[in-house]
């Protein structure tokens, strides 16, 4: 019996893309979270600076802690309580940041309602306490579920900001694209992710996130910042705990990720002011 050549040529093409490892058709879809589902990050970043850059190091946590209701502004919400903790070091200028946040996250998408921020600067010259509540008026989520490669979207969030200064209204435009899929490989294992860029309105386009999402962690695999086109952060899966799967048989907090960025750049301001005065 004859066999079109054509034919054979594209079910073998079709069986390596199926066979290939870690190859997925899934489109990125809405994590299912559970009590106790938990993420583990090493963390690198620096800052320029005109005598010595700012690096440092350090690890970031964040997980799942309960079911329950907030209210806010009237309006009553179901909502995940999630802690996220991280510590930052700067064996260059002796300084150590901590950092507590408590945010509560609608179930229903995921989206950010509240979130409460505890940190700590401290460095050869004394110690810096702060406390800020983020609490958002537009409420919206940052990834737009399902997601697949070539999907773009925008987010424009009105936050009211509180903290030891008073009380502001900040407003937030983003702007996401997921630009491919692909395998990343950390010390956690490696995973097929769909990476997934976000640039806020007025930032230079150097300027910008790339994260790599996973339906295996139900989380961020590895984040990569740039400023003007320099690598500025990069932040890596170390453990987790989702759903009850850990990693060993390997494999939304995205304001996660700016809130790192931007704590960074107060210790370099701060620092700079040091060496001025």
């Amino acid at each position: 019996m004859k066999i079109k050549t054509g034919f054979l040529i594209s079910f073998f093409v079709l069986l390596s893309i199926v066979l290939v490892p870690g190859y997925t058709f899934a489109q990125l879809e809405k994590p299912t979270y559970h009590v106790g589902d938990y993420w583990d990050y090493k963390i690198s970043a620096s800052m320029p600076s005109a005598d010595t850059p700012l690096l440092f190091t350090g690890t970031a946590h964040l997980e799942i802690m309960e079911k329950t209701k907030l209210i806010v502004d009237i309006n009553n919400y179901d909502v995940w309580k999630v802690i996220s903790r991280f510590e930052l070091n700067s064996d260059s200028y002796n300084m150590t940041l901590t950092e507590y946040t408590t945010a509560y996250w609608r179930i229903s998408d995921g989206a950010t309602v509240k979130a409460i921020t505890d940190e700590e600067i401290s460095s050869i010259f004394g110690s810096e306490v702060s406390h800020t509540e983020t609490t958002h008026r537009i409420i919206q989520p940052d990834l737009a579920f399902p997601v697949d490669v070539g999907d773009s979207w925008e987010r424009h969030e009105q936050n009211k900001v509180e903290d030891e200064k008073g009380a502001d209204i900040e407003m937030i435009d983003t702007y996401y694209e997921c630009v491919d899929a692909t395998d990343v490989t950390t010390e956690a294992g490696s995973y097929p992710c769909y990476v997934i860029t976000s640039m806020e309105d007025g930032a230079v386009s150097d300027t910008y996130d790339m994260r790599y999402h996973s339906n295996n962690v139900g989380n961020i695999v590895k984040t990569i910042s740039y400023e003007d086109g320099m690598q500025t952060m990069i932040m890596t899966l170390e453990s987790y705990s989702y759903s009850g799967v850990k990693e060993d048989g390997g494999t939304p907090g995205f304001e996660f990720i700016p809130l790192i960025l931007s704590v960074i750049g107060i210790l370099f301001i701060t620092q700079r002011k040091r060496n001025i005065s």
